[in-house]
């Protein structure tokens, strides 16, 4: 019943960019900048083993690079880029020298587009996109290959719906992603630039690794992040995309239930938005975080990731961060055995989903809210969650609706009631075996059922067939609006 953040609707664009150094010679460049670039340029420098008498002319060159800084490309980044080019140049050439100027304003020239027609593009990108998603498969490819629809602004509008849609609807988010991606290797390198043309490139198919993810194609999802890897070892080398890339990349190994390397790699993605000074995108790495190890069975550190991630999100930048970040704690608390921790926190959830919830997610705070009130043995507890299993199934949510089943089993199993907890397996075999549960979820239950016929069966038994279906849960096809 975890809110999966990594599919939140907001920040498409992360923002909060820690403030430039500024262009060199400036007060912020020059010196400056080559003392806060020291180790990596020495590392370059070592590594095309340039004799010390030619490294400053080289530097030098490479300065050139960033004294007409675009915005938005961090000059120190780009300065260790440019001297990469300078010295493989040299390595290639020796002769390479008098031309290194020209190679270096044309690496700007490739950062770079006309900032006013780059606005208009990216206003008028969100109403384009929706457009192009109406329109069928068929005429969808033939309108993205006209020139007039290949421009940034309607890749990040498809982009922009990938992301809204994760959630909610796995068929469009998919459609969106594969447009987004598509048109974005069609652009013109000549108006846009190769660098920057390989950033969009690597968020698209990173978008569009995700998209697969949570449609349950793990492992088109694992080729799509391959491609963003290689796409922004060749781009701008803007930490602010890497950290989403890298956020995004730690869901995948979630799902493959590679925990570890998923921590591993959320920590990069941490780590740079903690040296950008952003305290939101940093809590949004910290609600995956949480999500990582309470998969992990880790539901105490969970709790305590969560309170660090409540202590830096912004509720006005990313309102429904908020919604994923109290739902996820009080189902933590839950499960920890708080019943009145998590029920403190039952009215803040259930306004901010009024306020900013989705379709889909009414439901999961009314799951919770009667997970409360079965935890306080009510009488009509286990009625609701019945009936809430019904909707789930209606929805599509057949996982779903087979925990809130086993939620009631547990209960009966509590209260003695191996009888009740028998029919209602009974029951439930031949409903979800003609739904797509996946073959462990499916054989989970299986198992239990014949635990309760021979009168086996103890509450661990259950909990522990919940576990294997909420595993089972990323290696199938998602419904749309699953929780992931």
């Amino acid at each position: 019943m975890q809110r999966d953040p990594g599919n939140s609707a907001a920040a498409n664009q992360p923002d909060g960019r820690r403030p430039s150094t500024g262009p060199a010679g400036s007060g912020a460049g020059g010196p400056g900048l080559l003392q806060a670039k020291r180790r990596e340029i020495d590392a370059v420098l070592a590594r095309y083993q340039v004799p010390a008498a030619e490294a400053p002319r080289l530097v030098r060159e490479a300065l050139l690079a960033v004294t007409s800084e675009a915005d938005g490309f961090p000059a120190g980044t780009r300065l260790v880029r440019a001297l990469e080019l300078v010295c493989s140049r040299r390595a290639g050439d020796a002769e390479a020298a008098p031309t290194i100027r020209g190679t270096l304003r044309a690496l700007l020239r490739e950062m770079e587009t006309d900032p006013c027609q780059l606005a208009y593009e990216r206003q008028t990108g969100p109403a384009e996109a929706a457009e192009v998603l109406a329109l069928d498969a068929e005429t969808r490819r033939e309108v993205l290959e006209h020139p007039s629809c290949q421009t940034v602004g309607l890749v990040e509008g498809l982009l922009q719906e990938a992301r809204s849609n994760w959630s909610e609807d796995t068929a469009r988010a998919l459609a969106a992603a594969e447009a987004a991606y598509g048109l974005a290797c069609r652009l013109d390198v000549e108006r846009y630039g190769v660098a920057a043309l390989n950033d969009l490139t690597a968020k698209a198919v990173a978008y569009l690794g995700n998209s697969r993810r949570v449609a349950g194609d793990l492992v088109a999802a694992e080729r799509a992040f391959a491609e963003a890897g290689e796409r922004l070892a060749q781009g701008t080398l803007d930490p602010a995309l890497r950290a989403d890339v890298l956020g995004l990349e730690a869901a995948l190994l979630r799902d493959q239930r590679r925990f570890e390397q998923s921590l591993a790699v959320l920590g990069q993605a941490l780590a740079i938005q903690r040296w950008r000074g952003d305290l939101h995108l940093e809590a949004r790495l910290l609600l995956r975080q949480a999500h990582i190890l309470d998969e992990m069975n880790e539901p105490r550190e969970a709790a305590r990731v969560l309170h660090r991630a409540l202590h830096r999100l912004d509720p006005e930048r990313e309102p429904r961060l908020e919604y994923v970040a109290i739902h996820n704690l009080a189902t933590v608390r839950l499960r920890l055995g708080q019943i009145a921790a998590a029920e403190s926190l039952l009215p803040r959830v259930r306004a901010l989903c009024h306020k900013v919830g989705q379709r889909l997610d009414h439901l999961h705070v009314r799951w919770l809210a009667a997970l409360l009130q079965l935890a306080r043995r009510r009488p009509d507890a286990e009625e609701d969650l019945l009936a809430l299993r019904e909707e789930l199934l209606a929805e599509g949510l057949t996982i779903d609706a087979a925990l809130v089943s086993l939620d009631v089993a547990v209960a009966r199993l509590r209260t003695g009631r191996t009888g009740e907890a028998r029919a209602l397996a009974d029951e439930l075999v031949p409903v979800f075996a003609a739904q797509d549960i996946g073959r462990e979820g499916l054989a989970a239950l299986l198992v239990l059922q014949q635990a309760l016929r021979l009168e086996q069966a103890t509450v661990a038994a259950a909990q522990e067939a919940a576990i294997v279906l909420r595993r089972s849960k990323t290696r199938h096809r998602h419904p749309p609006g699953a929780v992931h």
